[in-house]
């Protein structure tokens, strides 16, 4: 849980909030421009936060289109172990 709250604590989520996660690669093909659009109509619930963690072809039109938002996050993947026991995950995406 150390672990957990070290990474809210580095992307500013609050404690209580939930996190939608997800993570792996950001392909077209996946249909991930749901998530900040998603992110973009709940802005205004500081309790919900949005986390994706990967890399790849739609990495630039996420980042483009969660610019200005306070409770999207795009991180670089960590290794798996890490996603799957440091978080207390309530949405998996």
């Amino acid at each position: 849980m150390a672990l957990a709250q070290s990474y809210r604590a580095e992307l500013g989520i609050p404690e209580g909030a939930t996190v939608a996660l997800f993570s792996g690669t950001l392909g077209g093909k996946q249909g991930l421009m749901i998530i900040p659009a998603a992110a973009s109509l709940l802005q205004a619930r500081a309790d919900i936060v949005f986390v994706v963690c990967g890399d790849g072809v739609m990495k630039p039109r996420i980042e483009a289109a969660v610019s200005g938002l306070a409770n999207f996050h795009l991180i670089r993947c960590s290794p798996r172990s890490v996603c799957r026991s440091s978080w207390p995950w309530r949405i998996c995406i």
